[in-house]
């Protein structure tokens, strides 16, 4: 079996700092200040541990060890594609923020904040404008979506709901293979994988699934049934509990990066925001409200799914049973 290939994660920049390096916020020191430039353009080409350890350790190899086990702790050296958090974490810096850090903390600048942004207006446009006639009624589906950060807890989710909601993502075999929505090029690299909690779905055991559409069917892929609430950042963790299932989007590199190059991780993401929306809307001919969560700590998950190294989550959806009124 071949060795695990690292490359220099294109988001980490270094420079020589006193007897040390700082690569990203982490300063790095002792024999390490020795080996740059050249481990630098050594692991843009793509480098194993042991070809490292066999060009940097003359010094120690036990410190030479740590020193490249922290750089890949701290995905420096990374061998599978970055998470979008991590990809996008550099335009931060390039962004003129008009904003003072108080939209943070400051309810009232968050909502004046809030409010300018809801009424914005493009500065190009002309004077004169279109008044249209919008249709009064548009369909339940569009109309009543709203987010759900409470559920039934006391009552599972019927087999029937949970069934045409995923069925929405199934294929059609006719002449060729159609799907109900949308992707580039028809690779669909987005994997579905569900995590459904004990006593939630009505004939549904607990465990992580993968939805396989081609057969219509929830796969078990892990049964345990432990809560990982704490994955959650504090302020979601109540809408974990609340929820009957987890649909977590994982972008398969496989599926699209073969014809698309990087575009494909582009067009991953415009996906995903396609079957969450195509998910509110069939949650809304059902008794099902869906809440979208923004950050979450995958790792465990991650570890749950046996995901390789070429698929990376990109979004989490709490799915649960709406609350009479």
């Amino acid at each position: 079996m071949s060795e695990q290939i690292y490359y220099w994660s294109p988001i980490k920049h270094w420079e020589k700092w006193d007897n040390g390096v700082l690569i990203g916020e982490t300063r790095y020191t002792g024999v390490v200040s020795e080996w740059f430039p050249e481990f630098y353009f050594l692991a843009q080409k793509g480098v194993t541990v042991s070809q490292l350890l066999e060009r940097f350790s003359l010094g120690s190899e036990e410190e030479a060890q740590k020193i490249v086990e922290l750089m890949i702790k701290n995905r420096v050296l990374v061998s599978n594609i970055l998470h979008p958090r991590e990809v996008f974490s550099t335009q931060e810096k390039i962004f003129p923020n008009p904003y003072s850090d108080q939209i943070r903390f400051s309810k009232d600048d968050l909502n004046k904040y809030i409010s300018e942004q809801l009424n914005r207006m493009y500065p190009a446009v002309r004077s004169t404008g279109i008044q249209l006639e919008p249709k009064d009624e548009l369909p339940a589906m569009i109309r009543e979506r709203r987010s759900c950060r409470q559920f039934d807890m006391k009552n599972p989710v019927p087999f029937s709901e949970i069934s045409q909601l995923f069925s929405t993502f199934k294929q059609r075999k006719e002449e060729k293979i159609y799907y109900h929505y949308a992707s580039a090029g028809g690779v669909y690299p987005i994997d579905i994988f569900v995590y459904i909690k004990p006593k939630r779905v009505e004939g549904v055991k607990a465990g992580f699934y993968y939805y396989s559409p081609s057969e219509n069917s929830l796969l078990l892929v892990n049964n345990i049934d432990q809560v990982i609430k704490s994955d959650h950042e504090m302020i979601n963790q109540e809408l974990f509990t609340q929820s009957a299932f987890s649909v977590y989007l994982v972008y398969n590199a496989n599926a699209s990066m073969p014809k698309y190059g990087s575009d494909g991780y582009l067009f991953a993401c415009i996906e995903s925001g396609i079957i969450t929306a195509t998910l509110n809307m069939v949650a809304e001919t059902l008794n099902l409200g869906i809440c979208s969560v923004g950050h979450m700590k995958f790792e465990d998950i991650h570890r749950f799914l046996s995901l390789d190294n070429h698929q990376v989550f990109l979004h989490g959806i709490e799915v649960g049973l709406k609350i009479s009124e």
